[in-house]
């Protein structure tokens, strides 16, 4: 009976808790960033340690939802990304996320970045820094270093466009 007792109290508790931490979730987010985006193109390109650019390629989506590659941001932090046309294990993320306005960047967080993208390479923390070079309610661009997913580093930058529904 004992043992049962100390159970419920501590099942109770979590609850508590997690209640608790629920309801001292940040206010809302007001930022053109709360949409469904599509990415309408990709970019990668390489340099050498002068940082001239050594290789360029551009690739283009259709950014409609089931299609490409989508993120949605929503107002409470939370979102997903889809890589719908990825060959990667997993296709879906679910995320959290912060963005920092006066530092023109957004942090995004995954429990599943760890493995699914990268194979036997990990990302510190579970955290992926994007420097946003344009957030309108028209466009997102955004881009980052790539150190992880390849030996040599790497740049990509991502277009992406409000979904547009099949």
């Amino acid at each position: 009976m004992n043992k049962i007792f100390k159970t419920s109290i501590l099942a109770v508790g979590m609850v508590a808790l997690i209640y608790l931490m629920s309801a001292c979730r940040k206010e809302k987010i007001d930022s053109p960033i709360v949409n469904h985006w599509g990415l309408e193109m990709y970019v990668r390109w390489e340099t050498d340690e002068n940082d001239s650019i050594t290789y360029w390629d551009t690739v283009y989506y259709e950014p409609v939802s089931g299609k490409g590659y989508e993120i949605e941001f929503e107002s409470d932090g939370t979102g997903w990304l889809r890589l719908n046309d990825s060959p990667a294990m997993i296709k879906k993320f679910n995320l959290t996320f912060d963005i920092y306005p006066e530092k023109n960047q957004v942090l995004l967080h995954s429990a599943k970045w760890l493995y699914a993208l990268y194979g036997h390479l990990y990302l510190e923390k579970n955290e992926v820094t994007f420097d946003l070079d344009e957030l309108t309610e028209h466009r997102l661009t955004a881009w980052w270093k790539n150190e992880v997913s390849e030996p040599e580093p790497f740049y990509e930058r991502f277009f992406f466009v409000p979904i547009r529904e099949k």
